[in-house]
């Protein structure tokens, strides 16, 4: 089975991204790969280097053992590599890991961020307009 990580538009990105936001992956990295770079060749070096698995046994697995989990997503040359809570490499080897819950993904034109609601007494994950200043 074949990692899935490349996506056509910044709308499958947001979808993916609010999936695995409620899943618990709350912690990410955002860059974007240059342009005399291949991006295929980019995605297996990083597939390869955290060793991602589409496979949810796996996964679970992990979760159980108290380690994290990480995804990653491309679209064009634009990437977020995202980690659920726990022990894995891509926290100490990514710069400037960020926190949904403190600071929103910009993908195109929207943010997503995860914020607590006092209403509902829960987590939830939450897409709006990109903002500027």
């Amino acid at each position: 089975m074949e990692y899935r990580c490349v996506y056509e538009s910044e709308q499958q990105v947001v979808r993916q991204v609010v999936l695995l936001a409620t899943k618990g992956y709350r912690f990410y990295v955002q860059g974007s790969i240059p342009e005399h770079k291949d991006p295929a060749k980019t995605d297996r070096k990083i597939v390869e280097q955290y060793g991602l698995s589409p496979s949810k046994w796996q996964q679970a697995r992990r979760k159980k053992q108290g380690l994290a989990n990480v995804q990653y997503l491309r679209w064009g040359r634009e990437f977020l590599i995202m980690a659920t809570r726990g022990e894995h490499s891509f926290f100490h080897k990514e710069a400037g890991v960020a926190d949904l819950q403190r600071k929103a993904a910009r993908i195109g034109r929207k943010v997503v961020r995860r914020r607590y609601s006092t209403w509902r007494g829960m987590w939830q994950v939450v897409v709006g307009p990109l903002i500027r200043d």
